[in-house]
């Protein structure tokens, strides 16, 4: 299997608040389940970045049934807890064929400052 790697290359990182995580999200999804895998997807993002502080960027992305998500969050485990994101994992749990994490650090906080400010 050829795999497809086009991750965006936008880091964000608040460290003025506790459980901050920045993460990659490399999902493949079922055949068959794309459409009604990505409207949950961008529901739950959309009610992430509306109704949660802590939750500083969800950029998901797609080509093909693959899915790429950064995820840069300031509150990571109430984020988990939330009724939205709750949904969207019962909800999607057997659309998923593959789901890979992976946690990444700041490569320089200076670059959090540039992309805020434009």
């Amino acid at each position: 299997m050829k795999y497809l790697l086009f991750l965006t290359p936008f880091f964000l990182f608040n460290s003025s608040k506790n459980d901050p995580m920045d993460r990659f999200a490399e999902i493949e999804i079922l055949p068959g389940h794309l459409e009604t895998y990505l409207a949950f997807l961008n529901e739950e993002a959309k009610a992430s970045l509306e109704k949660e502080d802590g939750v500083l960027c969800i950029h998901p992305t797609v080509k093909g049934n693959h899915v790429r998500m950064l995820e840069v969050e300031a509150a990571y485990r109430a984020h988990l807890q939330s009724s939205h994101f709750l949904h969207y994992k019962n909800a999607t749990a057997e659309m998923i064929k593959s789901l890979v994490l992976i946690d990444v650090e700041v490569t320089d906080q200076k670059i959090l400052e540039m992309v805020l400010k434009k």
